[in-house]
């Protein structure tokens, strides 16, 4: 979709969002936890993330959609 429409307008927040995903994804999967578990974890991380690890991946992935949202419209 496109950045007016994607995240409700808001882009960005869907890669950080995603990226803190990424980031624990082995954990999430290999305890093969629920919503409410998920919940859980991630109220128990606030403030604990490597904010310059999360910013950094979700730069370059969001980097990535606006490259190739460019390339779509033709506005490289």
């Amino acid at each position: 979709p496109s950045p007016a429409v994607f995240g409700g307008g808001n882009p960005f927040l869907m890669y950080l969002c995603l990226t803190v995903l990424l980031q624990h994804r082995d954990y999430i999967m290999r305890n093969r936890m629920d919503y409410n578990e998920l919940a859980m974890h991630f109220d128990k991380m606030v403030r604990k993330h490597n904010v310059n690890r999360v910013l950094n991946q979700a730069r370059q992935m969001y980097a990535l959609y606006l490259k190739q949202q460019a390339n779509k419209t033709g506005e490289v």
